[in-house]
Parts: C-alpha cells; structure tokens; sequence
C-alpha cells in the first residue's frame, strides 16, 4: 500500500531513520531538525498516581522559523505556580490513561471505536493538539489515540531514548499494547518524521500513513543543502537547542514566553486571531513546564 516507505538499500533505510525533516513537498517550510544522541541528566517517572487522582536575540534575528523579532503579547499568561502532569490531563470526550510499550509509560487520550487512528504530535506540544481530530475521528467510526510522546506532557520522560529508532520503536510498541496488529499513523511536525521512520523500520504496523507539515528526510536535506537562505536559515531556531542549560532556560523562562513566540511566528493569520489559538498557546506553554518536559523535547533536536 506504501511500497515508497521502502526503502532500496541499507544506507537508504538508515538515512530515513536518521534523518532531518523541515520542509514538506510542496516547500512549506516547518520547525523541524535533528534527531540525535542519548543522554543522562534526568530519572526516569511514572504519573500512573497522578492518572488515578486526576483524569481529566533577545532571541534570534530576521525571518523564517528560527529567527524570531521583538515578544508579542500573549493573552492568558501561563501562572507561576508549579506545573505537574494534571494540566495535560484536560477533561472532554475522550479517557486518559498510560500504557506501557517499549519499556516506559506512555499517556494517552483515546476516544471512539473502530480501527485504531494514532496521532503523533510535534513540538513543542502534546496530545491536546489533537483535541478536534480525536473527536471528529471518533464520530466517523474510528478508535483514535493521541499520546504523548515520550518525555511529553504525562508521558515518562527517561534520560535516553530520543533517537529516532527508539522513538520509532515506542510507536510500534504502543499500537501492540493497544491490541492492535496495525494502525493509520497521522503526525505533524516531529510526529511526522516519527511516521516516516515507522513506516520504514516497522512497515507491519502500518496501516496507512499521514504526514502533516514535515517532508521526507531526505527531501529535507536536499533542501537543507541547496537553500541555505531559505530551509536552512529557516531552521537555524534548532542551533541554539545545541547549548546545555541555556537552552532548557530558553525554553522556560518568562513562563515558557519563548515557546509563545514560536508558536505566533509558526502560526497562519486566520488561526492567530482566533481565541482557540490563545487557549493553545497558553496551555503549550503551561506542559512545557513539566519538570523535565523542556530537556526532553530538546533531546529531539540533539
């Protein structure tokens, strides 16, 4: 059904499990970069309690994703309280629950029944991203799952395991745990280079692939290569997120005001003056600040 997912040679297949997406086929360009190594900074943690308890330049200069201008103002600001796993725990027509597939807990929003949808969020966000598609899915007839992925939102967030082939493994893994032989896999963004890399080193569970705002790895390096005023100047955000520290302190300071200006930068005109996108952006910038959320997501880009 998808015999482009295959690839003709080894090299091929680790070049698509290894690398880089940012723009998709039709040259929009998204915030995307960089699968990479493993690290040991952070524990290991379960929220199978919180779950019972609650189920419900200043920064970079110029144009393009990576470059951002002068903070605009953002309606809701994020509180400074601390934040832990229950503000993803949004209540609506769908349960929360954690499975556990390829050795860490993975929290999930599910809803409807019927052959099983799993959607794949990006950065920096979580399942909520979903929240209309879990329910307009679930109306037509199918049994749709939004997790978070891993060191996102109520999901473990263990100190390795931020390479793509891992990553791949824990989307294989949970469509098993969820009793399923195979699925429609739908990601946007870092979801979508997760479907990518699914398709190619787990074709069995594989059903049907959607990939949403994230072109192919190699078409991405293509670009990355031939347009370094445009894709590559475009993901010169992802740079930064090299830096220890600085970077988890970018992301988190000023309640996640970083993350805000991302979002309104990434953001199409229509959606920026509408009030669901000022409720998005003060929840992404609320779960970003999960202990351990803003180091796990950075591990994506290293």
């Amino acid at each position: 059904a998808y015999p482009h997912l295959v690839p003709e040679s080894g090299r091929a297949a680790r070049e698509m499990a290894l690398g880089t997406i940012a723009v998709d086929p039709a040259g929009i360009r998204c915030p995307t970069l960089v699968l990479g190594a493993e690290h040991d900074h952070i524990t290991p943690a379960s929220v199978q309690r919180k779950i019972a308890e609650r189920y419900r330049s200043k920064y970079l200069e110029g144009q393009g994703h990576g470059h951002l201008g002068p903070p605009s103002d953002l309606a809701d600001p994020v509180t400074p309280d601390d934040v832990d796993v229950s503000a993803v725990l949004v209540d609506g027509p769908w349960t929360h629950r954690v499975v556990s597939a390829n050795g860490i807990g993975l929290h999930v929003a599910e809803a409807g029944t019927g052959p099983l949808v799993l959607l794949l969020h990006g950065f920096p966000e979580f399942w909520w991203s979903w929240r209309h598609q879990l329910v307009g899915l679930a109306d037509a007839g199918f049994r749709v799952v939004a997790p978070d992925l891993r060191g996102y939102g109520a999901s473990d967030k263990p100190p390795r395991g931020y390479d793509a082939v891992t990553l791949a493994a824990d989307v294989a893994g949970l469509v098993r745990a969820l009793g399923e032989r195979d699925a429609t896999i739908v990601g946007h963004d870092w979801g979508g280079l997760l479907a990518w890399t699914v398709g190619t080193l787990h074709p069995r569970v594989v059903r049907r692939l959607v990939v949403l705002g994230a072109a192919h790895p190699v078409r991405l390096r293509a670009a990355m290569l031939t347009d370094p005023r445009g894709q590559l100047r475009a993901s010169g955000y992802a740079f930064a997120f090299q830096t220890p520290r600085y970077a988890e302190s970018l992301l988190t300071r000023n309640d996640a005001e970083y993350v805000g200006e991302l979002l309104e930068r990434w953001s199409g005109p229509s959606w920026r003056r509408s009030g669901d996108h000022y409720e998005a952006i003060r929840r992404y910038r609320e779960a970003i600040r999960i202990p351990k959320t803003a180091h796990c997501a950075l591990e994506y880009h290293r």
